[in-house]
Parts: C-alpha cells; structure tokens; sequence
C-alpha cells in the first residue's frame, strides 16, 4: 500500500476494513430474498398444478 507520511493510506485502508461488513450486511437481504423466492415459488407451483386436481366444494 502506498506510504502517507510514514503511514498506510487511509483511502486504501477504508474499502479493505469495510468489506467483511459489506459482505455480511448484504447477506441478509439476500438470504431473506432466496428464501421467501422459494416460498413463493412452492406456493406458486401448489395453486397453478396441483389445485386443479383437487377442486375446492362449492357445497360446503
């Protein structure tokens, strides 16, 4: 890293400390995301295929 004045540079030093927060705090969203994108896809799939070969009673 690039010496400033007989210390690193803080320009370079911020991004290197900042991204193991970055990675964690963008993982939330993201694993939030891909679980409620499964949910959706599960549910999704069970009301176009599978409700058409139980059909609800209209007697009940």
């Amino acid at each position: 890293m690039a010496a400033y004045h007989g210390r690193m540079d803080p320009v370079l030093v911020v991004p290197v400390l900042a991204n193991p927060t970055w990675t964690y705090w963008i993982g939330v969203p993201l694993a939030i995301g891909g679980v409620l994108y499964a949910l959706v896809m599960v549910v999704g799939y069970l009301r176009k295929v599978q409700s058409p070969r139980y059909p609800r009673d209209s007697d009940a």
